[in-house]
């Protein structure tokens, strides 16, 4: 098993207002961000690993009422599954499935104003030498 996480605090200011006027906090830059990461590796050919993802509230410019205008976006936590499934074939050529489960617990969330999706699953295969 094999465990990882980080943690970064950025101070965003700017010494200009770009965006938005008499604002000076850099837009879309989360001022806390944290990772979990577990993986697991179960026989020679099975692995998963959870991926737990925090990023703090964060800004991004807004056009209304004829002016643009900072907009705070909430924080979110979305998680990760990932399970992987490797081949033995008589060409030595590695082969491996995967499954991959985002936003797991369907959170709604925004990055730099747009929103992104709900739960979504990728499968897929990777050929690699």
């Amino acid at each position: 098993m094999r465990l990882s996480s980080g943690y970064t605090y950025t101070r965003s200011e700017t010494a200009q207002d770009i965006t938005v006027p008499d604002f000076f906090i850099v837009p879309g830059v989360f001022e806390h961000m944290a990772t979990f990461v577990v993986t697991q590796r179960w026989k020679d050919r099975v692995d998963t690993t959870f991926d737990l993802f925090y990023g703090g509230r964060t800004y991004g410019s807004f056009f209304a009422a004829g002016r643009p205008r900072a907009y705070r976006y909430p924080g979110f936590t979305k998680a990760a599954v990932v399970a992987g499934y490797r081949f033995v074939n008589h060409a030595r050529v590695p082969l491996r499935a995967y499954l991959k489960v985002d936003n797991v617990f369907d959170q709604t969330y925004y990055e730099i104003g747009w929103r992104n999706l709900g739960r979504t699953a990728v499968a897929g295969l990777s050929v690699g030498f």
